[in-house]
């Protein structure tokens, strides 16, 4: 199986620091070293997809990262 790319790996980062930490998006932006729509993308998809932090850090990166793009674009 290829690697997950670097944005695939860090979404279960943005949402435990998120969920558990309760950071900013920028304070998640700076800690993770990605832009602050980024984060606000991820958060915005977990949001619609009804994702928490109590199932996804059971989860697999792939397993959310399915579940956050399963419905395409955001609106």
């Amino acid at each position: 199986m290829a690697r997950p790319n670097k944005s695939m790996r860090q979404i279960k980062e943005i949402l435990r620091l998120k969920f558990q930490h309760q950071l900013s998006i920028r304070e998640i932006a700076r800690s993770c070293a990605v832009a602050t729509s980024t984060v606000g993308d991820y958060l915005k998809r977990a949001e619609l997809a009804g994702l928490s932090w109590a199932p996804a850090e059971e989860w697999t990166e792939e397993q959310i990262w399915s579940v956050c793009w399963s419905f395409g674009s955001l609106p």
